[in-house]
């Protein structure tokens, strides 16, 4: 299954109608979305929701001794008697959702009754409604639940009608239903009176898809650019995506990567460069332009603010209509930055794809990155706005879905078993480095590289979660000139970058910023 986006023509008057209708949608998903809370709160506070709480957690402390057992007659004993206890457990919590009426299709069918009761009908159908309580109470039931050892949400967010544009109602579905409300026909969405007409492209293999395959479920979403909302359809169908016509590599790729930086490697072939380097001078312009409207905010309010520089709570706010535009010209730039960064990334997953079929990379949880770590001078988070800017967890999702779609794969290495980053090609010594040290320097053969390069290196003679040192010393002699060629390449951009006048292009030269190609020629933002 693959989405379709398709553009859409908006006339003013159907552009006040759609408005109407997201602002009527957005108050109903927040009376539902209270309504939930209130019975989510219900169900917390019930004795069965607590006994139920205090058995399960009965039965994971007994399911983690079971591990500790080597009689196995014993281990077949307990493990029935810690069944029996988790499905207790599970009865009771049954049980309080449906006395507390904390369930799905409780929470739906109080939305539907207040719909046929009330003017929301007017604007909209129930299918359309249902799925709003559906989403609703996925976001409430999120409070309750745990994923590696952390609740999946801390709070719910209301929608706004008038508040920052992320924070309101951007995108409505028809839901699975067999009279859906909003339907695709002839190149068109119709909902409740409303014809709008797709952009077709006749070039775009995507579009032509539409012409033989049935669309499935639909989903109207709309985008805040340039002063202006945009309408989108976004078309669900079945099958495999058409695929374009590029260079599909065979063979093995190692790849490391960074917060800032990407290496891969190939039996042939060996790069290390700047994930997402082209948004340097974007970045720049936001963080200044978010200075400008710090500098503004304080000047339009200066009893908001404590003599140490933080903002008082509970004050109202003066906004100017000069800080109206600066943080318009903000929204505007954040758009582009986001577009920008999904163009490079296909980019550079296109011209990994064209070097080999199979990825090896090491499995790390990315949100760790982000957390905050103990330093000498208090916590300080590590890489939080790098994150944010290159967005290297994003990037492997997409190259996950560029191989699958391409008949690849992508293996991900266990890198406690490994230790690709401290272990030496050539010789096989295990050597521990802090995170600040980027250069490989063994002390027993002297190998010295890049240690994003060594750790790619390593990853293409990895199988099993395990290093073969023959096939790592093999490839360490083969593709020497190729990974120091790389590693000098990259200190001369680096160097490059440095100067306020030069940035390097792709090839490694220096170019100017008057002669550097626009954004726009990656695709339309």
């Amino acid at each position: 299954m693959f989405v379709v986006k398709v553009p859409l023509s908006v006339v003013k008057q159907d552009e006040s109608v759609l408005s109407s209708r997201f602002n009527v949608l957005t108050h109903f998903y927040n009376a539902i979305l209270r309504e939930a809370l209130k019975r989510q709160k219900k169900y917390v506070n019930s004795d069965d929701y607590q006994k139920a709480r205090v058995l399960f957690k009965e039965g994971k402390a007994k399911e983690d001794e079971l591990a500790k057992l080597k009689d196995k007659k014993i281990r077949k004993i307990k493990r029935e008697e810690v069944k029996q206890i988790l499905s207790r457990a599970k009865e009771l919590y049954k049980k309080a959702r449906e006395e507390a009426g904390y369930r799905e299709s409780d929470v739906v069918e109080f939305g539907y009754k207040n719909v046929r009761k009330s003017f929301i009908e007017e604007h909209t159908t129930a299918n359309v409604c249902n799925n709003l309580s559906k989403r609703a109470f996925v976001a409430c039931d999120k409070l309750l639940k745990w994923d590696k050892g952390r609740k999946k949400a801390n709070r719910v967010n209301f929608k706004s009608i008038k508040g920052p544009i992320h924070k309101r109602l951007l995108s409505i579905t028809n839901g699975n239903s067999s009279s859906p409300a909003l339907k695709w026909r002839n190149n068109c969405i119709l909902w409740k009176g409303l014809n709008l007409k797709g952009k077709i492209d006749d070039n775009d293999p995507f579009h032509n898809v539409l012409k033989d395959n049935k669309v499935g479920e639909v989903k109207l979403v709309r985008k805040y650019v340039k002063n202006s909302w945009r309408y989108e359809a976004q078309l669900c169908i079945n099958g495999n995506p058409p695929l374009k016509n590029r260079v599909l590599g065979v063979g093995e790729i190692g790849i490391d990567l960074g917060p800032t930086n990407i290496a891969f490697v190939t039996n042939k072939s060996a790069a290390l460069e700047p994930l997402c380097g082209e948004l340097k001078n974007l970045t720049q312009n936001i963080k200044l332009l978010r200075r400008k409207i710090d500098r503004q905010r304080r000047k339009n309010n200066p009893d908001n603010f404590n003599e140490n520089g933080t903002a008082k709570k509970g004050r109202q706010w003066i906004i100017s209509s000069r800080q109206k535009k600066s943080e318009s010209k903000l929204r505007e730039m954040l758009r582009k930055e986001k577009e920008y960064r999904a163009c490079l990334h296909g980019i550079k997953i296109n011209k990994i794809r064209s070097e080999g079929d199979v990825a090896k990379l090491e499995k790390i949880d990315y949100t760790e990155w982000q957390k905050r770590k103990k330093t000498s001078k208090g916590k300080k988070k590590q890489y939080g706005k790098s994150m944010g800017r290159h967005a290297p967890g994003m990037f492997v999702e997409k190259l996950k879905k560029r191989f699958e779609a391409t008949n690849g794969s992508v293996i991900e290495i266990n890198p406690y078993k490994t230790k690709l980053s401290q272990t030496c090609p050539n010789c096989g010594k295990i050597q521990k480095k802090d995170l600040k040290e980027r250069v490989h320097d063994c002390d027993v053969c002297g190998y010295k590289m890049n240690r994003d390069l060594t750790s790619a290196l390593l990853a293409v003679a990895t199988t099993n979660d395990a290093v073969h040192a023959d096939k790592a010393k093999k490839l360490c002699q083969e593709l020497g000139p190729l990974l120091q060629a790389a590693w000098t390449k990259n200190k001369s951009a680096n160097r490059r970058c440095k100067s306020p006048s030069l940035e390097t292009s792709q090839s490694g030269s220096p170019v100017s910023h008057s002669d550097a190609p626009p954004i726009e020629e990656c695709g339309e933002l």
